[in-house]
């Protein structure tokens, strides 16, 4: 079973945890996660890979932000299912260009044998795009199966 979610509702780091179970709570506001993973010898870099996590600094909000990469496309862009970018308590997918993000710091990777996102969190993505209601009841399904682990 996956580590209770410790951070606030409504946040980034809230939304990216209930994403990647393996990341600990209680490492700090968005903008310190990726020094808090360099410090505790997580493996982190600039290239996106599914079921990373990506930090950004302060820049406007004093906090930083995280999203999830949930894919990967061949021109070194990335998606990433967020929340709090569009609103506090509002998710959506969001596809990033690294090289037109000054304040992106890079990418946090999940331990060796991280599962990766299954064809229901793909499946969210696509149906985020079109149905908001779709992706509530995928996300309530995906929590579901992943508290039955």
């Amino acid at each position: 079973m996956a580590t209770q979610n410790t951070y606030p509702a409504g946040y980034c780091t809230y939304w990216v945890k209930q994403m990647a179970s393996w990341w600990p709570n209680a490492a700090g506001n968005a903008a310190q996660w990726f020094g808090y993973a360099k410090s505790h010898n997580m493996s982190v870099g600039q290239t996106p890979q599914v079921g990373s996590i990506a930090v950004w600094d302060t820049f406007s909000s004093g906090q930083g932000h995280v999203g999830y990469v949930t894919n990967v496309a061949p021109n070194g862009t990335f998606t990433v299912s967020e929340m709090n970018w569009n609103g506090f308590g509002v998710t959506d997918n969001r596809t990033v260009n690294p090289q037109n993000n000054p304040h992106f710091l890079g990418f946090i990777y999940g331990p060796t044998g991280t599962p990766q996102p299954t064809a229901i969190q793909n499946a969210m993505s696509t149906a985020s795009q079109s149905c908001p209601v779709n992706l509530m009841l995928m996300l309530v399904l995906f929590l579901l199966l992943m508290s039955l682990r």
